[in-house]
C-alpha cells in the first residue's frame, strides 16, 4: 500500500483486458474455457463470498471458465493449502484474505502469502530476498528488498489484489480512541468505557 515500507509507485496494476485474457487462454490451450474449483474461506473476512461469486461470474463471462465455488472453514482451507503447497503438481485457485497490507511490517504479509508453509508460489529469489530483509532490523534498509520482492511477485502474478479493507470507527464524544496505522487491530468492547 502507498504508505507502507517498500512501496513502489512504479509498479502499476495490470489493466482489465478481457480480450487479452481470451488470447492468453487460447495460447495456453484453453480457447473454449474449462471447469475448476474456486475456494474461499468462510467466517473470517467480510465480503469474501461475494468476491468469490463475482470472480466466478467474470471468469464465466470473459473466458468461459466454469467455477465450482466452495466455501471452506479457515482451518480446513489451511490444511488443504499445506498439502497442496508440498505437492509440485498441486493446484489451487481461491479468494483469500492474503496477502494482508498494513501489518506492522510488510515482511509479515510477504511471508504469509508468498513464502512458507501455505504459499503456492515457489520463487527462490523472493525467498532469498525475504530471508535477507528479515535479518535486517532497520526498516529503511528493508525497503529496497521489499520493492524487489513485490516486483518479482508482479512478474509471477500468483495473486491479484481485488480490494483492501477500510476500517471505519464510530465513537461517542466522551470516548477517546486512536486507531493504529499499521497492524491487525482488535478492540475488545467490554474494556471500552465511557
Amino acid at each position: 500500500m502507498p504508505d507502507e515500507i517498500g512501496y513502489d509507485p512504479n509498479l502499476v496494476d495490470y489493466k482489465y483486458d478481457p480480450a487479452k485474457a481470451r488470447a492468453l487462454a487460447a495460447e495456453a490451450g484453453y480457447p473454449n474455457g474449462f471447469t475448476m474449483p474456486l475456494y474461499y474461506s468462510t467466517g473470517v473476512y467480510f465480503g469474501t463470498v461475494e468476491t468469490a461469486e463475482a470472480v466466478a461470474l467474470y471468469l464465466k463471462q470473459n473466458l468461459n471458465v466454469t467455477s465450482k465455488v466452495e466455501g471452506i472453514q479457515l482451518i480446513k482451507l489451511l490444511q488443504m493449502l499445506g498439502r497442496i503447497a508440498r505437492d509440485p503438481k498441486g493446484e489451487y485457485v481461491g479468494v483469500a484474505g492474503l496477502p494482508i497490507a498494513n501489518l506492522p511490517t510488510p515482511l509479515l504479509g510477504v511471508s504469509l502469502a508468498y513464502s512458507g508453509a501455505f504459499a503456492m508460489q515457489k520463487n527462490e529469489k523472493l525467498d532469498a530476498l525475504l530471508a535477507q530483509a528479515d535479518s535486517i532490523l532497520d526498516s529503511t534498509k528493508q525497503a529496497p528488498l521489499i520493492k524487489e520482492m513485490m516486483r518479482l511477485e508482479q512478474e509471477d502474478l500468483s495473486t491479484i489484489t481485488l480490494w483492501q479493507y477500510v476500517d471505519i470507527y464510530a465513537m461517542k464524544k466522551n470516548i477517546e480512541y486512536t486507531p493504529m496505522r499499521h497492524g491487525l487491530e482488535v478492540v475488545y468492547l467490554p474494556r471500552v468505557v465511557d
